[in-house]
């Protein structure tokens, strides 16, 4: 018995320890990318877009770490989440506004990678879901703003959904399914 203990523990304490890899890089990305860009010559905004797709990786490896980790790094990891959802959203919506020809294009490329990859792997259904939005959905006449709102919600909700309702939920199921084994196994010997 004592072994299992000790081997949940180190197991917690290796998930602890790449959850708070995983935000403690995510931070070093967010300011050395459009930091170094600076000091190269180029552009904050894109080397911050570079970033953005970067740490939406990482933030997923600790989302999923932190829930064998402790409460409060799970907290954090799921805070670390919503806040690149919300910052992917101003940033693509600050790239909209900027008086390019491909800008909408540029900006509807940012959301769609970092949500992508928030919501993975059920940011495929989001695929799906978006694809029949735009296939049967009103239509939003040169809309690019109302689009990339549409875009960002079929990803965030679909994301918030499979991270911190149905993970936790199956997590729940599975522990107390080993649980009730462990508790057989006990009464039969």
């Amino acid at each position: 018995m004592t072994e299992k203990i000790c081997s949940t523990n180190i197991w917690r304490r290796i998930c602890s320890t790449l959850a708070l890899i995983a935000l403690g890089a995510s931070v070093v990305v967010a300011i050395g990318l459009p930091a170094a860009g600076v000091f190269t010559g180029g552009t904050i905004l894109a080397n911050f877009a570079v970033a953005l797709i970067v740490i939406s990786v990482i933030i997923d490896v600790a989302v999923l770490a932190a829930y064998s980790a402790s409460v409060r790094i799970q907290q954090i990891a799921n805070v670390a989440w919503l806040t690149v959802a919300m910052v992917s959203l101003v940033i693509s919506q600050y790239i909209l506004k900027l008086d390019y020809s491909d800008s909408p294009r540029a900006a509807d490329s940012l959301l769609g990678i970092v949500m992508y990859l928030l919501a993975f792997p059920a940011g495929n259904i989001a695929v799906g879901l978006l694809i029949v939005l735009d296939q049967f959905g009103p239509s939003h006449a040169n809309s690019d703003w109302w689009d990339l709102v549409i875009y960002w919600t079929v990803f965030f909700a679909t994301g918030y959904l499979q991270w911190f309702k149905l993970l936790p939920w199956l997590i729940e199921k599975w522990r107390a399914h080993r649980l009730q084994t462990l508790d057989d196994n006990q009464k039969v010997v």
